[in-house]
């Protein structure tokens, strides 16, 4: 298949070992495909760590271990059925691939202004105390008594003027820091329904161009519902393809999961005497067959949504599906994906 991808991006999670090459025509849709898959990986990451505290935490150990036992049997029955559970796909809802959600961040809690102390003023009861009797006897300390309440009442405004220019500057500055968040909260939002309204277009034109017959859209639409299929285990299908459209061939290169994505969980014992919880697992040669399998049914899944979803539209004759893993090469130690 000839290389159409513009743009391309390593993505890999150390807790996980998982790695991932990621491609897309355009780097929003990078973007979004990198951080849809990293989401994923850190919500499996999570999973585990719950897991692993509640083995640690969890008082009913014993219930819980046959709880861990049950859930790898069911598992391992889910996984002989894949195809099964996908005989009767639906075509893509338009509605399923846009984007309806309200923009989360909250609106900016404003900083409050600081209070600014009342002005003082000449008529106010500390400026006016009653003289002593002593005073009043004499004219003399009645001045003496009127400056001093004068002076004390012209300091204490020439203070709360200095006071009120600080805290007016102060004021401007947290009032002009309100409104520089509010103003980039507004920016933020207005991207983000500036890109939520261009994806949702996007969608409208990919299905109307799909309708009627145009090569992109094909294989953008069949892209968007082969990866949206959900399997019973850790795994996304990722995958590129290519119409031709002169002889109605769809040609699809798949990521098919490794052998290291099989759920490989068989039984978990409590060991009451040790407090330790004893795992056991199946075999190479279990995880082996169990593994060709769950390929065998993920193409055959594929050929079936692929032709049953096309059959109305005649758009498509023939489909033609290429395997890939990815793995790492043992000689150079470097992540490759051969077919």
């Amino acid at each position: 298949m000839s290389r159409k991808y513009m743009y391309e991006a390593e993505v890999s999670h150390k807790g996980l070992n998982k790695y991932r090459i990621v491609k897309a025509e355009t780097r929003h849709e990078l973007e979004e495909k990198t951080s849809a898959l990293m989401a994923q990986w850190n919500e499996q990451w999570n999973r585990k760590m719950e897991r692993e505290e509640k083995i640690k935490n969890d008082e009913d150990s014993m219930k819980y271990a046959q709880e861990l036992t049950q859930q790898s049997n069911e598992i391992q029955e889910t996984l002989d059925t894949i195809l099964l559970h996908h005989l009767n796909p639906k075509p893509l809802n338009f509605n399923d691939l846009k984007d309806f959600s309200e923009y989360s961040e909250p609106y900016p809690k404003k900083a409050s202004l600081v209070e600014i102390p009342k002005e003082p003023n000449i008529s106010d009861s500390k400026y006016n105390p009653r003289p002593s009797f002593f005073e009043r006897l004499s004219k003399k300390k009645m001045v003496e008594f009127s400056n001093r309440n004068k002076s004390a009442f012209e300091l204490d405004y020439s203070n709360w003027e200095k006071l009120k220019t600080e805290l007016s500057t102060k004021n401007n500055e947290i009032i002009k820091n309100n409104n520089i968040l509010v103003k980039n909260w507004k920016e933020r939002k207005a991207e983000f329904l500036r890109l939520q309204s261009q994806k949702n277009n996007e969608i409208d034109i990919l299905f109307k161009d799909y309708i009627s017959g145009e090569k992109k859209a094909i294989e953008k639409y069949y892209t968007f519902l082969i990866e949206k299929i959900k399997l019973p285990f850790d795994y996304n299908i990722s995958m590129e393809a290519e119409y031709l459209s002169e002889d109605k061939t769809f040609i699809v290169d798949v990521l098919l999961p490794s052998v290291q994505d099989i759920p490989n969980l068989k039984s978990v014992q409590y060991i009451k005497s040790r407090k330790e919880f004893k795992k056991s697992y199946y075999s190479d040669t279990y995880i082996k067959k169990k593994y060709d399998n769950i390929n065998y049914q993920i193409v055959l899944m594929i050929l079936n949504y692929i032709f049953k979803v096309s059959s109305k539209s005649s758009l498509i004759d023939m489909v033609i599906i290429n395997g890939k893993i990815n793995t790492i090469d043992k000689t150079t130690g470097k992540s490759i994906t051969p077919s």
